[in-house]
């Protein structure tokens, strides 16, 4: 079958949203499924077309960009002509341009899927209101126009304002895991982080972006310190994300005060990564709003022997209650963060569970399984 699949951003663009979209991607490819990638041209260096591990992408021009959002003049005219090549459309939301491939795609009878990746929650300020609420309005007409609807958890849908309004027509599908415990490992990596001399490492994978919630992982410093003689948090991502730039500030800010306990790795191959998490003791997901809909970095630990730290967000918190292999903790509560680090840290043995069941529960195999039915 041939997919068109649309996305704001793709890669090398790194965030949850591109990561889900990739794995899906070639794992349907994988499956001998032809797919298709429509998404923005966010950076001019990068070729219009190519094809990746078998997924053909074709960027879009950006005439205007606005924070995160980009202006496509070409974009319906471009999902047009793809769409006539394609059996079935998957757009993944936020994303306020998939109104073209959904109408489109409607009038063409062919099958049409959202996948809505999360809702948006801005920090405070006039510009940014109206941001959440233009793509409120979007996200409510690209969900009425699909026929199917993909969300990672029953109960970040019920939580969502503007999902629970589509339950009838929704599929709960856990997003694509990448099973990281068998992955050869690098050792020159291993051994770099084992140059940090710190008895307990703490890690942190994602975007340096206001949702995640950084800041109050610092800001557990003070209170880590005084149960700990020795710990690092070891901060793995894209220190400098897409529309950022006022979060970075002040989340370096604060990483330079407690520079002897923060340390950052960087964007890590997934053989790094594999490496990383199992030389960590503990991952932390402190974010703090409903633009982190699930987390799959999470369960990625998980797979590899690691326990966690998760905020108590709809959507967020479902690994963690599912597998018993964690703590979760209220948001933005330095302090909780703290304690339930430590107690992991305390009594890992306990919170560890058999890789078998976690496996059986989240599966990329599962996962693209179940997309089949769904698109097909």
């Amino acid at each position: 079958m041939k997919v068109l699949m649309t996305i704001t951003y793709y890669a090398p663009n790194i965030s949850g949203l591109t990561i889900y979209a990739k794995r899906l991607a070639e794992g349907l490819v994988k499956k001998g499924h032809q797919v298709t990638i429509l998404t923005s041209k966010y950076d001019p260096s990068l070729p219009t077309k190519e094809t990746i591990n078998g997924v053909k992408i074709k960027r879009s021009p950006v005439f205007l960009k606005i924070g995160k959002g980009v202006i496509m003049p070409f974009f319906p005219f471009e999902a047009w002509r793809l769409i006539k090549k394609s059996d079935v459309i998957n757009c993944h939301l936020p994303q306020p341009e998939a109104f073209w491939p959904l109408f489109l795609g409607r009038i063409s009878n062919k099958k049409t899927t959202v996948t809505y990746q999360c809702d948006v929650k801005l920090p405070l300020g006039r510009r940014n209101f109206l941001t959440e609420k233009v793509l409120l309005i979007s996200n409510f007409l690209n969900c009425f126009l699909a026929e199917k609807m993909v969300s990672s958890s029953l109960d970040y849908a019920k939580n969502s304002s503007l999902l629970r309004l589509f339950l009838k027509k929704l599929k709960i599908i856990y997003p694509p895991i990448k099973n990281f415990s068998q992955m050869k490992q690098d050792k020159n990596f291993a051994q770099k982080i084992s140059t940090y001399k710190k008895k307990h490492k703490i890690g942190f994978i994602g975007r340096l972006a206001a949702e995640k919630g950084i800041k109050y992982l610092f800001l557990s410093i003070p209170f880590l310190k005084k149960k700990l003689a020795s710990f690092g948090i070891f901060m793995v991502g894209p220190k400098k994300p897409i529309g950022e730039k006022l979060y970075q500030n002040k989340v370096n800010k604060l990483s330079q005060k407690y520079k002897n306990n923060v340390f950052w790795m960087g964007k890590l191959t997934e053989e790094r990564l594999s490496t990383f998490f199992k030389s960590i003791d503990v991952l932390v997901l402190p974010s703090i709003n409903s633009t982190e809909a699930f987390g799959m970095t999470q369960v990625e630990a998980m797979l590899c022997g690691i326990p966690v730290v998760a905020s108590d967000l709809p959507g967020v918190r479902v690994p963690v209650k599912i597998t018993g292999m964690g703590k979760i903790v209220p948001i933005k509560e330095p302090q909780k963060i703290a304690e339930a680090i430590v107690e992991i840290l305390n009594n890992k043995k306990s919170f560890v569970k058999p890789r078998k069941k976690i496996k059986e529960i989240f599966s990329l195999q599962k996962t693209i399984e179940s997309y089949e039915k769904i698109l097909f």
